[in-house]
């Protein structure tokens, strides 16, 4: 919800898109997972969530890197790295 707030954005066509695409395919995905493999589906949900943290984190530093303080880029690099790390767990 803070996203959407964001004064930044200009246009929702992207994140629009996102949400009908990402709703696609999580609804034919769980029509063709059976019950027993729920807890392999959840585990792959988990993972694409952590490596789009991942990429959100490495687009901001290729964006914005030149004007972050210590702070920020010491968060980023915690962003990159547990998403990464929850990536490679979950899968």
């Amino acid at each position: 919800i803070g996203t959407l707030l964001h004064h930044g954005i200009v246009s929702y066509q992207w994140i629009i898109a996102g949400l009908i695409i990402g709703a696609l395919i999580g609804g034919t995905i769980s029509h063709w997972v059976p019950m027993t493999a729920l807890p392999q589906r959840a585990a792959l949900s988990l993972a694409f969530g952590a490596l789009a943290a991942s990429l959100v984190g490495i687009a901001e530093y290729h964006t914005h890197h030149e004007h972050f303080t210590a702070f920020k880029m010491t968060v980023i690099g915690f962003e990159v790295l547990l998403g990464s790390l929850t990536t490679t767990g979950s899968l």
